[in-house]
């Protein structure tokens, strides 16, 4: 199990490592932008977002609620992805409303340095502890915490992730999330064929959970 986990791991890797070329200019570094000055489209951008912010971490969060908590955990855990709504509005009301390209902008206004500074040191811990968390993920998927294999797949995913960021930029990381995507859905779909169209699936899976054996997620 954990040789075909590795070879399908370096697989993507290597596609990743492809599909970041070496960008040249500041907007695509930073904004994303293609090599003939074209903005990432929406469906790239809704992609990213979902992979973003729904990979490792998250899928994990999810898997053990529903462990505890059945299908009631799982979607508990989902209704948090609401946010999204409430962003969207925040960004979009900073943006149209009052003509403001980034939060930092918006703070600067209202409370000068100090306000632009708190939210940048806040932000810059929050992506901090995104990253170990995620990397912490990678690492319980190949082995035990605190083994060779758990520590040397953390360095490699780390390793390969800072390289196609650092040469690439906004540009790769669009492109790969994009690619992820696909991936994750492909999978899904197949996974979900698979399990229902089982002999030994029963819906009865979505009243149950498996540590409590109760409906406690109610």
């Amino acid at each position: 199990m954990i040789t075909e986990l590795v070879i399908i791991t370096v697989t993507i890797a290597l596609f990743s490592m492809i599909l970041a070329p070496r960008v040249k200019s500041e907007k695509s570094f930073f904004h994303g932008f293609t090599s003939a000055g074209a903005s990432p489209g929406l469906l790239t951008l809704i992609f990213s977002q979902v992979t973003t912010w729904i990979f490792a971490r998250s899928l994990m969060n999810a898997a053990i609620l529903g462990f505890y908590y059945g299908i009631w955990g799982t979607l508990a855990y989902a209704a948090y992805y609401l946010s999204f709504i409430t962003g969207a509005s925040i960004i979009d009301s900073l943006r149209f409303r009052h003509g403001y390209k980034n939060i930092q902008s918006f703070l600067f206004d209202r409370f000068g340095s100090i306000g632009t500074g708190c939210y940048n040191f806040v932000i810059g811990l929050r992506l901090v502890s995104e990253v170990f968390a995620n990397l912490l993920v990678i690492g319980i998927l190949f082995g035990a915490a605190g083994s060779d294999l758990y520590t040397l797949s953390i360095l490699g995913f780390a390793a390969i992730t800072l390289i196609y960021s650092m040469t690439g930029g906004l540009h790769a990381s669009l492109r790969t999330d994009v690619m992820q995507m696909i991936i994750f859905i492909i999978v899904l779909v197949a996974l979900l064929v698979i399990v229902i169209g089982g002999d030994t699936f029963s819906w009865d899976i979505l009243g149950s959970c498996s540590y409590s054996g109760k409906s406690q997620g109610w």
